[in-house]
């Protein structure tokens, strides 16, 4: 049985960009070119390989009817090509005036395998973003991130290629990643919009005692901190439909992002100050024991955040709150253990998701009850302004 769940949500970017010579005949007369730059792997360099162990040898695939290609880049360019909404040149835009590249970039990668009664459950994650820049100044604009879930159960244990095909699923399937960018550029606007609202996420440092909270899932702290980052910035992203800034850890020096492409060509892409900054400091992962049956044992697993939404330019603060949210999971009898890691991940993107969107939908109960602190719906309404000045753009 197999299975693709598509959800809408995301370092020092490591850029391999394949990009085709054709000229689009549809881009509006009074809008600036948007140039489609290619696909991208988001990481440093020498990481690509172990951090991207699958998307690395899809992204350098060949097309088998034009070897000279890259399969994804000119399957996207394809679709470009065929779809009249889509207002995006498919040529090279170096020396031109006042043009704007988008590209798609590969921000993480994950499988896990579960034993599922007598089955073996395998779950790929793909976080991705269509991220637009200046070509000239090779000037971050905006970041729209996104992420696929493909799924697949075997009677058997996975095999290295029924990994391949499932996180090819997550790629190419009807609701992959491929699918979601080019859904993206089909209702793209004028990106070059001088009065801009930049929203960015911040994951600061992790303290000790919340550190020693994660012990469990050996993960280490930048790896927590950019699941943190990207996670929360994807959901913000597509539940209140605003754009937002590239994460980036604390590798990104003088808000730089360092991008390598194919040919081996560097770039510093430049990022903008954030008008506004979503703070999400991790405080706790707590694990615990809910319900124990002799059909199986229910746990809870609930990570906590600080959310802090300030203005850098005039130090103000617009929201200041702690909240949790837990997943519960009931694992039958005959298993003895579980994946730590696993239902720390899970419970990371269900705070995210839950968070941001009942802080956008102004869900009063919701945010009263998993708050820390007292609800305070003058510091919510403010948080919902700023959001508003962004999706005002």
């Amino acid at each position: 049985m197999k299975n693709v769940e598509a959800i809408c949500r995301p370092m020092v970017v490591f850029l391999s960009v394949f990009s085709c010579l054709f000229t689009s005949q549809l881009a509006l007369a009074d809008a600036p070119s948007v140039h489609f730059a290619g696909v991208a792997i988001v990481g440093n360099a020498s990481d690509s390989g172990s951090d991207f162990p699958v998307i690395s040898d899809i992204l350098n695939e060949r097309d088998m009817t034009v070897p000279q290609a890259q399969r994804i880049s000119y399957s996207i360019s394809n679709q470009i090509k065929l779809s009249p909404k889509i207002q995006i040149d498919l040529d090279l835009a170096e020396n031109m005036e006042s043009s704007l590249g988008v590209a798609l970039t590969f921000n993480w990668e994950n499988t896990t395998v579960d034993l599922v009664d007598t089955s073996n459950r395998i779950s790929t994650d793909v976080h991705a973003q269509a991220i637009y820049f200046d070509y000239r100044s090779k000037r971050i604009i905006r970041a729209y991130p996104f992420a696929v879930q493909a799924i697949d159960i075997l009677q058997n244990a996975p095999t290295e290629a029924d990994i391949r095909d499932n996180t090819e699923k997550a790629v190419y399937g009807e609701q992959g990643i491929v699918s979601q960018f080019v859904t993206h550029l089909k209702t793209s606007r004028d990106f070059d919009n001088k009065d801009s609202i930049y929203l960015k996420v911040k994951v600061p440092d992790i303290e000790p005692n919340a550190l020693a909270t994660i012990q469990s899932t050996n993960l280490s702290e930048d790896y927590v901190r950019n699941l943190i980052g990207f996670s929360f910035g994807r959901y913000l992203s597509s539940n209140a439909e605003v754009p937002i800034l590239p994460y980036t850890s604390d590798q990104a020096l003088n808000n730089t992002m360092l991008a390598k492409f194919a040919d081996g060509t560097i770039y510093n892409f430049t990022v903008p100050d954030p008008d506004f900054v979503f703070e999400v400091a991790f405080q706790e992962f707590r694990q615990k024991q809910l319900q124990k049956k002799v059909a199986g044992t229910s746990f809870g697993f609930a990570v906590y955040y600080d959310l802090t939404i300030t203005q850098p330019l005039t130090g103000r603060v617009y929201l200041n709150n702690s909240y949790r949210r837990p997943v519960v999971a009931t694992f039958p009898a005959t298993k003895t253990d579980y994946d730590s890691a696993k239902w720390f991940h899970n419970a990371v993107f269900a705070l995210s998701d839950q968070l941001t969107n009942n802080l956008i939908n102004h869900n009063e109960k919701w945010l009263d009850k998993w708050g820390i602190k007292k609800y305070d719906k003058k510091q919510i309404k403010d948080a919902l302004g700023v959001i508003a000045k962004a999706k005002q753009l």
